[in-house]
């Protein structure tokens, strides 16, 4: 029996498909996996967009009294899963975005335990 892993790649292989009718909508689920890929891209960019200015801050003023550590844990823990999840599901939106987004939390995580 084949493996989660083995037939989400046969899903995505296109090599065994037949190709469609003329007439067929093929071309738009085509077109639409990518504009799904950029949306992800545009959402991960914003993700990342919003945690620049809380290390500037971080790091201009030496301080992160008012960050709590727990929830740059478990923001931390979060993006660890996200990356985890994109790379399941071969999204590569998903997983380069998280992991710049953990980067940037892992920055955040640092300057919190040295600003204290």
């Amino acid at each position: 029996m084949p493996t989660l892993f083995e037939r989400r790649r046969r899903r995505r292989d296109c090599s065994s498909m037949q190709l469609p009718e003329i007439g067929s909508n093929f071309s738009v689920k085509v077109d639409h996996m990518n504009h799904v890929e950029i949306i992800g891209f545009a959402a991960g960019i914003l993700g990342s967009i919003s945690l620049i200015p809380q290390l500037i801050k971080s790091w201009k003023t030496k301080s992160t009294k008012d960050l709590s550590l727990l929830w740059v844990t478990i923001n931390l823990l979060g993006q660890a899963l996200w990356i985890s999840y994109g790379v399941v599901v071969y999204s590569l939106s998903l997983a380069v975005m998280s992991s710049i987004n953990f980067s940037l939390g892992f920055l955040i995580f640092v300057a919190k335990v040295k600003y204290k």
